[in-house]
């Protein structure tokens, strides 16, 4: 009779144990399913997010590709500030800007990441301005000096951009330092992150300001030169912006032929590359055998570099150069010796290679 209990009352607690044990697991699978089901549901949300962000990307690189263009078949003076389509282009090329940060030798402490924009207002003025200025600084167009050490510093060394567009004409303003303001201008936009607005913005206002020097009789075009030589010197740490590559010797009887190193022209034979950079005052001492011994020079400025922004700034450098006066394998030599240099300092990948990288792959 006992055993007979005992039978039953174990039986009974296997039962009970069995039970437990596929309740247990029944919560268990159905966790799992709720999890996957949560997890599936966070990653339709994610691609709907995705999808949204790249159809959003994807019609602003379209609105930026036709604003480019229809800059590129225009020259500043014939840019009509009360044309709709010319207002439209503005804004997109503004929206742009903002979204770029200063990515060489940024203004430090509290402006270290003040976003450039480019405005042009009804009256028919043309500037960069910072955007979060304070209020009174945006019922003007501004430009800051990039010296400056605090924020409130570069408000209080910004000055008005000397040019007025009007209908059909662009006319210097009158003043003492209008030199000053246009190489301010000038490395301003030079040192934005999106090269293809820099390279078409830059070339235009130094083309359009020779033109103006001459017309206007403002300064003559060997002086204005000489002083933007001087300028490139100054400015040695920063980006060889190739806009300064478009700038043509002085039209005297003796004068070499013009030295110009266009993106849109076809590319030097290697064999003219020495004598290109022979040509450019200011980049380098002496004259290069080839293509390794330019790339070696380089490396060995860039390894001496103690901060990435001054890595970069040569970095950013040689590639245009290349760029323009190499082949597909001088650059990739250049990108093999690059990244293997970054990777041993340590350099955190900038936005200004990313664009590089991308242009190149």
């Amino acid at each position: 009779m006992e055993a007979k209990q005992d039978s039953s009352s174990s039986s009974s607690d296997s039962s009970k144990h069995s039970r437990k044990t596929q309740d247990a697991n029944t919560k268990r699978a159905e966790q799992m399913r709720n999890a996957q089901r949560s997890l599936i549901a966070r990653k339709k949300a994610h691609l709907a997010d995705l999808e949204s962000a790249n159809l959003k990307l994807t019609a602003e690189n379209a609105a930026l590709k036709q604003a480019l263009g229809f800059l590129s078949r225009k020259s500043v003076n014939e840019i009509d500030c009360q044309n709709p389509e010319c207002t439209a282009i503005i804004e997109t090329l503004q929206h742009r800007v903002l979204q770029l940060r200063i990515a060489f030798n940024p203004v430090r402490n509290n402006a270290e990441s003040l976003p450039l924009q480019i405005s042009l207002k009804s009256e028919g003025t043309i500037s960069p301005i910072l955007a979060n200025a304070p209020s009174a600084c945006k019922e003007n167009l501004w430009l800051h000096n990039s010296a400056a050490k605090s924020a409130q510093d570069i408000y209080g060394q910004m000055d008005v951009v000397p040019f007025k567009i009007k209908a059909n004409r662009i006319e210097p303003l009158a003043g003492t330092k209008i030199l000053d303001r246009i190489f301010s201008l000038f490395e301003l936009i030079s040192r934005t992150s999106s090269t293809n607005i820099a390279r078409i913005i830059s070339l235009k206002i130094m083309r359009e300001n020779i033109r103006l020097q001459q017309r206007c009789g403002v300064i003559d075009r060997v002086k204005f030169i000489d002083i933007f030589s001087e300028f490139h010197l100054k400015y040695q740490s920063h980006i060889m912006h190739w806009s300064w590559l478009c700038i043509q010797p002085c039209n005297q009887p003796n004068s070499k032929p013009p030295i110009i190193l266009d993106p849109q022209s076809a590319p030097l034979p290697v064999t003219l590359f020495r004598e290109k950079l022979r040509a450019i005052p200011g980049l380098a001492p002496h004259a290069f055998a080839d293509i390794d011994e330019l790339c070696g020079f380089w490396m060995r400025i860039a390894e001496e570099s103690t901060a990435a922004d001054e890595f970069f700034q040569y970095a950013f450098m040689m590639h245009r150069l290349l760029y323009q006066c190499g082949n597909c394998e001088d650059v990739g030599k250049f990108f093999l010796a690059f990244f293997s240099v970054r990777q041993s300092k340590h350099f955190e990948m900038d936005e200004v290679l990313a664009s590089i990288e991308a242009e190149i792959i």
